[in-house]
């Protein structure tokens, strides 16, 4: 499944959204029976068997009433800024069901304000996300009694099959 932002980040001088999409080996088949953590289950499957990997792809703004920073509902038109893919993101094939890696991504907090200043958030949804992710992480952390902590550098937090930080 292809993934995507609504709203527009900094890159440098611009204003880009970016969209991630999946390379594949694997046909994204929905089992013939679900259950309530089947999509859990599905992406243990396919990560514990392959790496995963998907392209990473900007679009440049480059008509600002036609791609509105402050307006997030308006789609910007792929004919006049067309994606580019400038990156290939992997994920190691293992075992995300570790109960090890389950608790390493239950501390974790997901916020777009994790960035460099030069690709940070833009407009004011964005502005109005920092503060509802951030009260969230913190209630969310308060309630299971956990300390609030992000990883700061590759391999500080994350364990790998057979230890290696590639």
């Amino acid at each position: 499944m292809p993934y995507w932002s609504e709203t527009p980040y900094k890159l440098g001088a611009n204003a880009i959204k970016f969209s991630a999409r999946p390379i594949t080996t694997q046909a994204n088949v929905k089992p013939a029976v679900t259950g309530p953590d089947y999509l859990c289950e599905v992406m243990v499957k396919q990560i514990g068997s392959e790496d995963v990997y998907f392209e990473f792809l900007i679009q440049v703004q480059n008509d600002p009433v036609k791609m509105p920073v402050e307006d997030s509902v308006v789609d910007w038109d792929e004919e006049i800024a067309p994606f580019q893919r400038v990156a290939l993101i992997r994920i190691p094939k293992q075992d995300i069901s570790d109960p090890v890696n389950l608790d390493i991504a239950e501390q974790l907090s997901f916020t777009p304000w994790h960035a460099l200043p030069e690709h940070r958030p833009l407009g004011s949804i964005n502005r109005a996300r920092r503060v509802i992710y951030q009260t969230l992480s913190e209630f969310r952390h308060s309630m299971n009694g956990t300390a609030r902590r992000e990883p700061t550098e590759y391999g500080s937090y994350w364990r790998h099959e057979g230890g290696d930080d590639d």
